[in-house]
């Protein structure tokens, strides 16, 4: 990689371009990997459970991988009917007054029990998490 401006320089250009990720909407900072993207797209061909399930029946396997791409395309047309589109949106959707307002109450829920539990406190030489109350054993726990 350190090479790569001398050894494939379209690469370089093509990575110095930012295109080794792949945006999907128009939001700044939601950038994914290609391989993420991958992901994203092959939602639409997969079943619950994976499809380990119909690969033991050739003709299931081979009806689910002509009818996913279809299903897909006909997911593509309902919205662009109902006009779902990414234009105008602008910030993330965790960044909405209402998902920031869950989020700071969420936070004001998990100061409240972390001071009304001591959650910082040591039950006698025990070491303890504060969320499951598992007690870590005396074999793990290293004193400085």
């Amino acid at each position: 990689m350190q090479e790569l401006e001398k050894t494939a320089p379209s690469v370089w250009h093509e990575f110095m371009q930012g295109n080794f990720c792949v945006k999907k909407s128009c939001v700044p900072f939601t950038s994914i990997g290609v391989d993420h993207a991958i992901e994203h797209v092959n939602r639409f061909i997969k079943v619950m459970g994976g499809i380990r399930g119909i690969t033991q029946k050739p003709g299931a396997l081979t009806s689910f991988f002509l009818t996913a791409p279809e299903l897909a395309r006909l997911s593509k047309e309902a919205e662009d009917l109902a006009v779902v589109t990414e234009e105008g949106r602008n910030k993330h959707h965790d960044l909405t007054l209402a998902a920031v307002h869950r989020q700071e109450q969420r936070i004001s829920k998990l100061k409240i029990y972390m001071r009304d539990n001591n959650t910082l406190q040591l039950d006698g030489d025990n070491l303890q998490n504060f969320v499951t109350k598992c007690i870590l054993p005396t074999r793990v726990c290293v004193c400085v």
